[in-house]
């Protein structure tokens, strides 16, 4: 009788490594399939391989949680605690700074004070854009440090009316080749114009100008609450002179010199790249 239940101990002791071992298998297929989804994420954008790994995923969490089922809540914690520190250390090392995206203000010298900003600004001005010859950068300067925010108001009904330019802006990316080699290609075309012009599509029915108005000056009030709340006393404000179609505008911008990172400029702030992509065209 003994003997037997031994046997029978001995045979759920076994039963149960396998059970744990199948388990721990699971979940290091799980951890190496999700890494391998990050990467195609943050590299690619996605794709079809993505997808198939998603279904196996499926398949794969579906019988993990058979298994773990079979388990005894102790066993289920610590798989779970495996799981958990696995994807949060993958997501540590999935995170390369080379995937991250990178604004044309902050490509290039490291920002060691404002005027580092604008010094890459016009450095990569040339590289980054594709039709750069229609907006010549000409110069910047330093304005004034905003000292109360009487000077905060000022500049948010300033930089945010029908004076300031408007900008469109279109890009494209691709990359061809076989194993040893890969092209990439990179365009991007700016185009920048003082926002009272009126678009043509307007200008051809004029029953539509009082409502484009309407959108807009709608758009300077939140343009100028959101400037209000993002703007501080201490921050300063540059001047950027620049050249388009023969004629000279000033813009303005906005640095913060405790981060030496610029937090306002409707113009050119949204020109950014992934890392990894611009460096290959520097």
């Amino acid at each position: 009788m003994e003997k037997k239940h031994h046997a029978a101990s001995k045979q759920m002791s076994l039963t149960n490594m396998k059970r744990k071992t199948q388990v721990i298998i699971y979940s290091i297929l799980l951890i190496g399939l999700f890494s391998l989804g990050m990467y195609l994420i943050y590299k690619r954008g996605g794709s079809w391989l993505l997808f198939m790994i998603g279904i196996f995923c499926g398949q794969l969490f579906l019988r993990f949680s058979r298994l773990i089922k079979k388990n005894t809540m102790k066993d289920q914690l610590l798989v779970l605690f495996f799981l958990i520190t696995g994807i949060a250390a993958q997501g540590q090392v999935a995170h390369d700074p080379k995937w991250d995206n990178v604004t044309i203000y902050e490509y290039g010298d490291s920002l060691t004070s404002c005027e580092c900003n604008f010094e890459n600004l016009f450095g990569n001005w040339p590289k980054w854009v594709t039709n750069y010859q229609e907006t010549e950068l000409v110069s910047y300067k330093y304005v004034e440090t905003l000292k109360d925010s009487s000077r905060i108001e000022y500049y948010a009904v300033l930089l945010n009316n029908w004076n300031i330019l408007g900008r469109r802006i279109s890009a494209s990316h691709g990359e061809k080749g076989n194993a040893d080699t890969t092209i990439y290609t990179r365009e991007l075309y700016f185009y920048g114009e003082p926002l009272e012009n009126i678009p043509e599509v307007i200008k051809k029915d004029p029953s539509k100008e009082p409502l484009y108005r309407s959108e807009w000056e709608s758009k300077f009030k939140e343009m100028r609450e959101s400037f209000i709340k993002t703007v501080q006393i201490g921050d300063k404000v540059y001047l950027i002179k620049l050249k388009i179609e023969s004629m000279e505008y000033d813009h303005s911008v906005i640095c913060r010199p405790v981060e030496n990172k610029i937090v306002f400029d409707n113009l050119f702030l949204g020109i950014h790249e992934m890392r990894d992509r611009i460096d290959k065209f520097n």
